[in-house]
């Protein structure tokens, strides 16, 4: 409840007026077609055909560029990934990382609330900063406002390095509406994980319940390991923090075989090695972040299929067209988010405005209704993936700083999907002929959220 009341309160006290409701500035179609020319003429692109048709499937090559010219994202080789699925599989490897640290550890998590797994890292983040590793923690300001008070005591009564990112101010109201939504975790520069977790109680089993969520994690080993650690150091350095002297730097950061979480593997499939990677840190931004272009390249991108899972859905006018048209041109486009369980009815009612659109072009609308469906990934063509910290919302694209991890992997793409299409048991689906029945009061929702969009 007071995670709701802290973002209600940044919807009327952001930087856009209650009548103002701003949407990222996309381009549209002629440069999409203009960007396939140059990726042609740089050798790695199908060329247009003379109707101005998209091209019928993207190469590799292709969506390297794509993500270097679009986005400055470089894929590069080397990585493992492990998928976590529910805190009963996240948390642990996460806290025998931090426990098994010799050097360094960098943790920046959004939300930061209170519980018995709170407490846990809490421990174990002293627990290594008391025995000579250097421990460096970064707060959200509005997502840590509800942890404990012992425990912030304890950390700052530790040699732990503790910051707050943009702490909430008594008076400057209007000062809560940019975060940092990032998580990170990175231990000893080599090892490290992100995705949608947060530290609170409500993250803890395995999503069969209501107060339960339902979240992925990542574990990576490889070059990204240091671009999401570049991306805390800079979050870090916004909050006043400065690099340590020395700043420890692994001389080995190659994935090779080793045990990502510190335990034997669980089943074939849930580690996938040899991936190409890259990592967009996204900052807030006056119009739109990279976020919102990595949102339309990916859509713009997509020739067959577009699978996407967020727990927060308000695309704006821009996305949802993109969306609609990606539908249009033949591609099977499936929008799992979360439902009648959402910890954030406004995010949700603002959603609902876009519902019809995204219907009549031919998009399927599944709602989670078992609890929070708090994952975010996006899988293009069973090929290109997008995982991290992103929403497909408003606040992701313009407000936040971000966290998001590209890759193109067949093996990883499977893994993703197989846990989309586990999840479609507990969604309900839009039924495209009932939606237009929905009754006066959730309509009047609709409206009156939207007066809110820019900030949710």
């Amino acid at each position: 409840m007071t995670d709701f009341v802290v973002f209600g309160f940044q919807a009327v006290s952001g930087a856009a007026g209650l009548g103002e409701v701003r949407h990222p500035r996309l381009p549209r179609r002629a440069e999409w077609e203009f960007n396939l020319k140059l990726y042609a003429a740089l050798g790695g692109a199908p060329s247009l055909s003379r109707t101005g048709r998209e091209p019928d499937s993207l190469s590799d090559t292709h969506w390297h560029l794509l993500f270097e010219h679009a986005l400055g994202v470089t894929l590069r080789p080397g990585h493992s990934v492990e998928c976590y699925r529910n805190g009963a599989e996240i948390f642990p490897p996460m806290l025998r990382a931090i426990e098994s640290a010799q050097r360094s550890i960098e943790f920046l998590f959004f939300v930061y609330w209170g519980g018995d797994v709170a407490r846990q890292f809490c421990d174990a983040l002293v627990a290594r900063a008391e025995a000579g590793v250097r421990v460096r923690v970064l707060l959200d300001g509005v997502g840590s406002a509800p942890m404990p008070r012992s425990i912030r005591r304890k950390l700052e009564d530790s040699p732990v390095e503790l910051r707050v990112f943009h702490p909430i101010p008594h008076w400057k109201f209007w000062g809560t509406a940019s975060r940092t939504h990032r998580k990170i975790l990175v231990t000893d520069g080599e090892l490290g994980f992100t995705g949608g977790v947060g530290i609170a109680e409500e993250w803890t089993g395995r999503a069969d319940r209501p107060d339960r969520f339902r979240d992925t994690q990542f574990a990576l080993t490889g070059p990204a390991v240091a671009e999401l650690r570049a991306a805390f150091h800079a979050n870090w350095a916004a909050a006043g923090g400065r690099l340590p002297d020395p700043l420890d730097v692994p001389l080995d950061t190659a994935a090779g075989d080793r045990d990502l979480s510190g335990r034997d593997r669980v089943a074939d499939g849930e580690r996938v090695s040899d991936v190409r990677c890259g990592v967009l840190a996204a900052t807030s931004a006056e119009e739109c972040s990279e976020i919102a272009l990595m949102f339309q390249l990916l859509v713009m991108g997509a020739q067959s299929t577009l699978d996407i899972v967020t727990p927060y859905f308000v695309p704006g006018p821009a996305l949802c067209d993109d969306l609609c048209a990606a539908a249009r041109r033949g591609v099977q486009v499936r929008v799992m988010v979360s439902g009648r369980q959402t910890d954030h009815r406004l995010p949700r009612w603002a959603g609902h405005r876009y519902y019809q659109q995204l219907l009549d072009a031919g998009v399927e609308i599944l709602e989670y209704d078992g609890t929070l469906q708090h994952a975010k990934a996006i899988v293009v063509d069973r090929r290109a993936v997008c995982i991290g910290s992103p929403n497909m919302n408003q606040r992701s694209m313009c407000l936040d700083d971000e966290i998001a991890v590209l890759a193109l992997d067949r093996d990883l793409a499977d893994l993703l999907l197989k846990d989309f299409d586990g999840d479609c048991e507990r969604c309900r689906v839009i039924d495209p002929e009932q939606w237009p029945h929905r009754g006066f009061v959730h309509r009047l929702r609709e409206r009156w959220a939207s007066i809110f969009e820019a900030q949710l």
